[in-house]
């Protein structure tokens, strides 16, 4: 009687099923895990361009909903944290939008828009110290760096120290020659600078090349008008009232400057 062939457990069909029987459900594993990634994913990814879909339409507060859950899914999230932070700014919610800023530089060091975004919320609550801080922080990674040198020239001039955001505005105003609103802005500040040193055919200069570049900007014609009152050319200043009332409707200064300017030549008119 012959006997049944015993099973070689090293045979290759045995090896097959086995490995079937074992690496089969690993497989499946992975392949889900793979799968819960990749959808993890494209969550994530819908729910940051939702987020900065809702924050180039002016909805900051939806935007700060989307980059919330886009922080909770990935706290390292360095792009989640920035545009929450302008979110946070453009609110005005300023202490929040520093807390972000500074995890971004925490975790890009290198990411100077951290620095000047911080800075430009520390203005807001004026902090103006802590906003030279930041500032500087920002130089030390990169001195060449002009939004650095135009936002700290800003907290320069409400410190006082004009010497030195003339420096900074000057800087800028080499190395950016477009004729735009940074332009206008930066000119503005070192204009201010040149009134506080009582240079005024400097800050005349200065605010008529602001204008140049940004001619609907009542509040520069305003600007001129005051410095145009402390040469005492009334008349010149009456004018430059005038002009700022027609590009600002609503702006209350111009009724002030025009009336004291009026009182200075004798004439009550307003």
């Amino acid at each position: 009687m012959k006997s049944s062939p015993s099973i070689d457990p090293d045979s290759s069909s045995h090896k097959k099923d086995w490995q079937i029987w074992f690496f089969g459900p690993v497989c499946v594993g992975l392949i889900l895990l793979v799968v819960e990634i990749v959808f993890q994913c494209l969550s994530y990814t819908a729910g940051f361009n939702k987020g900065v879909h809702y924050l180039k339409h002016g909805d900051n507060l939806m935007a700060r909903v989307q980059f919330n859950q886009c922080i909770a899914n990935n706290p390292a999230d360095v792009r989640s944290y920035l545009f929450r932070a302008i979110a946070n700014q453009r609110m005005d919610k300023n202490d929040s939008a520093i807390a972000d800023y500074t995890k971004v530089s925490e975790l890009e060091r290198r990411n100077l828009f951290a620095y000047v975004g911080s800075e430009t919320s520390l203005q807001k609550l004026q902090h103006y110290p802590l906003a030279l801080e930041s500032c500087n922080s920002a130089l030390k990674q990169d001195s060449n760096s002009l939004d650095a040198h135009r936002v700290r020239a800003l907290a320069l001039n409400f410190t006082g120290d004009a010497a030195q955001s003339i420096k900074d505005c000057s800087y800028f105003l080499e190395r950016h020659p477009q004729k735009d609103r940074q332009r206008a802005e930066v000119l503005t500040i070192r204009a201010m600078d040149h009134l506080r040193s009582n240079k005024l055919d400097a800050a005349i200069d200065d605010l008529t090349e602001a204008i140049a570049c940004s001619p609907n900007d009542g509040l520069l014609y305003l600007n001129r008008a005051v410095v145009y009152m402390k040469m005492k050319d009334y008349h010149k200043a009456i004018a430059e009232c005038d002009i700022a009332q027609k590009r600002s409707p609503g702006e209350l200064l111009v009724f002030g400057i025009r009336s004291s300017c009026y009182d200075k030549i004798g004439n009550s008119k307003a």
